[in-house]
């Protein structure tokens, strides 16, 4: 999903991947979060990760400070929600 927020670059919102564990680090140690064990839905603005949010596991947003204006960061936290809601959802549905 591509985003265009009032003032900046276009957010490109994906779910992370391997290759995403080096930015991953990065906003661990900018955001001062624990680096929790999960699969993130993260925020791309230019090509580069800007703010990153757990769908599973545990864990609060990371973000670069310098980068990840507040809309970024709601945005991202309500997508990450929606989804969370989602696989719980299908999580019993399959039990």
């Amino acid at each position: 999903m591509t985003a265009e927020l009032t003032g900046s670059a276009p957010v490109l919102i994906r779910r992370s991947t391997l290759a995403d564990a080096a930015a991953l680090a990065r906003l661990t140690s900018s955001s001062g979060e624990a680096t929790p064990c999960a699969v993130f839905l993260v925020a791309e603005v230019r090509g580069e990760l800007v703010a990153a949010a757990p769908i599973e596991g545990e864990g609060g947003v990371l973000y670069d400070p310098d980068r990840a204006s507040e809309d970024i960061r709601d945005l991202l936290t309500r997508w990450s929600e929606k989804l969370r809601r989602q696989l719980g959802t299908a999580a019993s549905k399959a039990a």
